[in-house]
């Protein structure tokens, strides 16, 4: 079912009330190659490859719901999403808008941990790692996301990929080790993701 008409903050409460009550916690996902059960999956074109191409593909995972760019959505995705069972929300100007969206759905019954973020050309792992260390020795225990992946220092982490993964993947990390214990964590912030919008939706307490 494909949905055209709705806002942002609609798309947000309308997946926020069919996912209420589910087994999982809820994950959002950017990569459709990695979208599994109840997954609300981020459709969102890149410079080398359309996830809209492959909506049946991504639907067959049974994910909770899509979220599709609606720019230069084809009437050959639209017939291939035709019999898709999931939701399939079309929003304009979507990879502005993802990464308050996976935050708000993320965190709708929990709260957000202080985020710390570090950047700069050279020292950005290490800093965000002491900082990380020093948290914690504070009894405010403190995860990292950057170059060498996201997790606690103490522990191994899982690889992101990039050193300031994208927005969506971002919040997820964040609302993973949020789960885990993390009250606060500290983040790379990458030149280039900061220009990108990889960081959109997130709230520093200190920079």
């Amino acid at each position: 079912m494909i949905i055209r008409d709705m806002d942002v903050q609609q798309v947000v409460q309308a997946i926020a009330r069919a996912m209420a009550g589910a087994p999982a916690p809820l994950r959002c996902v950017s990569d459709h190659r990695r979208v599994q059960q109840g997954d609300i999956c981020f459709a969102i074109p890149g410079q080398r490859f359309d996830p809209r191409t492959c909506l049946a593909e991504i639907a067959a995972r049974q994910p909770g719901a899509i979220i599709a760019a609606a720019e230069g959505f084809t009437p050959d995705m639209a017939a291939a999403a035709h019999n898709c069972s999931c939701a399939i929300y079309l929003l304009s100007n979507l990879s502005a808008h993802a990464g308050q969206m996976a935050a708000d759905l993320l965190f709708q019954d929990a709260p957000l941990p202080r985020l710390v973020a570090v950047t700069g050309t050279n020292g950005k792992t290490s800093v965000t790692r002491w900082i990380a260390q020093a948290m914690s020795h504070l009894d405010e225990r403190c995860a990292v996301v950057g170059t060498l992946g996201a997790g606690f220092v103490d522990e191994a982490l899982e690889y992101t990929g990039l050193t300031t993964p994208d927005a969506v993947s971002l919040h997820n990390a964040i609302a993973s080790v949020s789960r885990e214990g993390a009250r606060a964590v500290a983040l790379e912030a990458s030149s280039i993701g900061l220009d990108q919008g990889r960081l959109s939706g997130c709230r520093f307490s200190v920079a």
